[in-house]
């Protein structure tokens, strides 16, 4: 899983797995809005502060971890994912709420062909304040890999669409690979009303690379 951000697409942070994994334990002990409840007495360095970039991280790593438990806690009450094909706001081809997204994220992480889960952002613009939060635009690369590792063939999709089939149909066994690219997602961010200080996501609107 990959986290970059990007000023006006000049400055690029890169995240690897090995830092993420270390960084989401320490977080995970500290802060409950997306974490768990463990705590250790070694803890390998200060933590992050609860910034909107550290909660896309959580969610972003729980997505690929396939934790539904710190993936759901990332998403506000009223949360939607919607799809548009045009770019417009009020064009939407799909509009996910949060119950679909939570039904397709737990079909896929409990689903037995599913071999592997990559999860990179990059974070190219924001934020901008919005009337509850912040707004970011990020860069998706979401791979879902089914069947066995190295499987040949990759069908390229919308997220949204992919949550949505999910959802509602399941996921066949054929072996190939899904792969989220070439959109972009506007997420915003509110304050979570139960943890000080973190942030929850309260929309993803997705709309093609033009």
């Amino acid at each position: 899983m990959r986290v970059w951000n990007s000023s006006s697409c000049e400055r690029r942070i890169s995240i690897g797995i090995i830092c993420l994994a270390v960084l989401a334990f320490t977080l995970s002990a500290l802060l409950p809005g997306c974490g768990g409840d463990e705590v250790t007495e070694d803890r390998p360095g200060p933590p992050l502060p609860p910034t909107p970039e550290t909660m896309m991280m959580f969610w972003a790593d729980a997505y690929e971890r396939g934790d539904i438990d710190r993936y759901s806690a990332c998403l506000a009450e009223g949360y939607t994912h919607s799809l548009s094909l045009t770019g417009g706001e009020e064009d939407s081809a799909v509009s996910l709420t949060r119950q679909d997204d939570l039904a397709a994220a737990r079909k896929l992480f409990e689903h037995e062909c599913v071999t592997g889960i990559d999860m990179s952002i990059v974070i190219t613009n924001g934020p901008w304040a919005t009337e509850g939060g912040l707004l970011f635009r990020l860069e998706s690369d979401v791979r879902i890999e089914v069947g066995e590792p190295g499987t040949l063939g990759i069908t390229p999709v919308t997220w949204a669409e992919f949550k949505q089939v999910v959802a509602v149909d399941g996921l066949a066994c054929e072996p190939g690979v899904y792969a989220v690219e070439f959109t972009f997602l506007d997420i915003e961010v509110v304050p979570d009303p139960a943890e000080d200080g973190w942030w929850l996501i309260v929309e993803i609107r997705e709309f093609p690379m033009q």
